[in-house]
Parts: structure tokens; C-alpha cells; sequence
């Protein structure tokens, strides 16, 4: 509330991204948290992310800022960022990450508000939810 901003974070495990990009870019050499990992791989992971990640703020579509990324283990955290959120009235998020990889693909959903905490999950016959405030 302070920073008005959404703060993002997905968690994705890392051998699912590799697989997905090695499939929608036709290329088996992908591999990220290793030292075979490139900046153009990397690049290749954030485009994924922002093509599969939607967000409406107040019945407005904004497309995140992607801050970066980290590995723990066999995780990736990628980092986003909505900013200027003063007044937070309504958020629907659409989550299709994996989705074109398996079809019982389930992201789960956190969202912590000063006012609340909710979970959901999203499927690929129901990609998006929409949540009201105030």
C-alpha cells in the first residue's frame, strides 16, 4: 500500500519452463540455471511469463514490469511489478503459464491485501479469476 504497486511473484519449476520453451521455440539446447543458460534463453523465459501472465487493475488491463529472476534449488521466482495502484478496487488475473505444456496444469493463486488473504486456483478451462475489493 505504501509503494502503491501490485507486487508479483510466480514460482515455476524450472525442468516446466525449460521443456515448454525447448517445445514453443524448437530448440533442445535451452537450459536455464546452469552455466549453458544465456541471456537470450533468459530473455526467452521473461517473453513467456508476460505472454502467459494477465492483468486487469480496476477494470484496466496493465502489463507488469518484469524485475528479474532467481533460482533456488529447482524453482525459478520470477519477480513482476505493477505500479501506481493508489486505490485497489478490483484485480482479475489471468494465469495460462503451462497451460500449452499439460492439460491438468493448476496454478495456484496467493494474494495478500492489508484488508485480506485469498487462494484460488487457476485451470486451463478457467484461466482467470476476478476479484472485488472494498
Amino acid at each position: 500500500k505504501k509503494k502503491e504497486s501490485l507486487q508479483i511473484i510466480t514460482k515455476i519449476f524450472i525442468d516446466d519452463l525449460e521443456n515448454v520453451l525447448r517445445k514453443r521455440y524448437q530448440n533442445s539446447d535451452i537450459s536455464l540455471a546452469t552455466t549453458k543458460e544465456t541471456e537470450a534463453y533468459a530473455d526467452l523465459a521473461k517473453s513467456y511469463i508476460l505472454k502467459k501472465l494477465h492483468f486487469k487493475v480496476n477494470g484496466k488491463e496493465i502489463e507488469p514490469e518484469y524485475l528479474g529472476r532467481e533460482y533456488d534449488i529447482d524453482i525459478m521466482s520470477a519477480y513482476l511489478e505493477i505500479k501506481d495502484v493508489s486505490t485497489l478496487k478490483s484485480l482479475e488475473i489471468e494465469n495460462e503459464v503451462l497451460f500449452d505444456m499439460f492439460d491438468d496444469q493448476q496454478n495456484i493463486i496467493h494474494l495478500k491485501t492489508p484488508q485480506t488473504n485469498r487462494s484460488f486456483i487457476l485451470e486451463k478451462s478457467k484461466p482467470k479469476e476476478m476479484l472485488n475489493f472494498k
